[in-house]
């Protein structure tokens, strides 16, 4: 058997050849400031009670990084579709970020509720708890409260859009960046993806074309989309405005790289559109 090498994946993914380089390794750059800041970050003393809001930030940083990251592979090899899985999953993580980092005494409670959460799914999942947990577990299992607030993730959404302490930091770069045109980014960034995560008819009929005289459908039957430069930039903007966030609750120095980064990122947004004309 022989491990797998970077020429190998070349040969058996061959890459979306209207990607620009330097886009693929801005974002990359992108990617390597938000896993050192998140690894800076979870150095950190958290202290409980008090600072559970914190575990969230840390938490969902991580898993930004991660959806990001993924999302850039898959551009870079041309599956433009399924990348949308991950932007959707990187706007929920920003999301919820925000919201523990907002309602503080939320995060509180749903740390509390931990034990409550792993006996209620593994009866989800139909197993019996008592082959997971010992008679002591099972009691703290029962006796801590139950948190519920991330049952729904347009509840969740909404809460924090109409909290005043949320609306009142919007100086912040990353409350800024979300509350920026927050209805087309929900559009952008949740609702049309959904559609591709769960191969809705809505997404049949955008990637289909019905030709009746020739009773013929054609369509996107691979996975690219129009405007790969584009998305792929603007799927940056997560990942950057989550490392700020990550840096501003954890009162870490401030990254310089990330600045200029922010400054590369703008410009080249601008430049997006002409770049998928080309």
């Amino acid at each position: 058997m022989t491990r797998l090498s970077r020429s190998d994946v070349a040969r058996l993914l061959p890459g979306d050849n209207r990607l620009f380089t330097e886009n693929i390794e801005l974002a990359s750059a992108v990617s390597s400031n938000l896993n050192s800041t998140l690894e800076a970050a979870s150095s950190s003393l958290i202290r409980l009670p008090g600072e559970a809001w914190k575990i969230f930030v840390l938490y969902y940083g991580a898993r930004i990084w991660g959806s990001f990251s993924g999302g850039i592979m898959l551009r870079a090899h041309g599956f433009n579709r399924e990348a949308q899985y991950l932007d959707r999953a990187s706007y929920e993580f920003y999301t919820k970020l925000l919201y523990y980092a907002t309602r503080r005494e939320e995060a509180e409670e749903a740390v509390k509720s931990f034990p409550k959460q792993h006996i209620k799914f593994i009866k989800k999942l139909k197993y019996e708890a008592e082959h997971f947990l010992d008679q002591e577990q099972m009691k703290l299992a029962e006796s801590v409260i139950d948190y519920d607030g991330d049952a729904n993730f347009t509840t969740m959404r909404e809460r924090l859009m109409n909290d005043e302490r949320f609306l009142t930091a919007a100086s912040q770069p990353s409350v800024k960046f979300y509350l920026n045109e927050a209805v087309n980014r929900w559009n952008l960034n949740w609702i049309l993806p959904s559609q591709v995560v769960h191969g809705t008819l809505m997404d049949l009929i955008a990637a289909s074309k019905l030709d009746p005289e020739s009773a013929s459908v054609t369509g996107e039957l691979d996975s690219l989309r129009p405007h790969p430069n584009g998305e792929l930039l603007d799927s940056c903007q997560f990942a950057i405005f989550a490392a700020y966030h990550v840096e501003l609750s954890f009162a870490l120095a401030k990254s310089e790289d990330r600045n200029k980064l922010a400054v590369v990122l703008t410009n080249a947004l601008k430049s997006a559109s002409s770049m998928d004309a080309a």
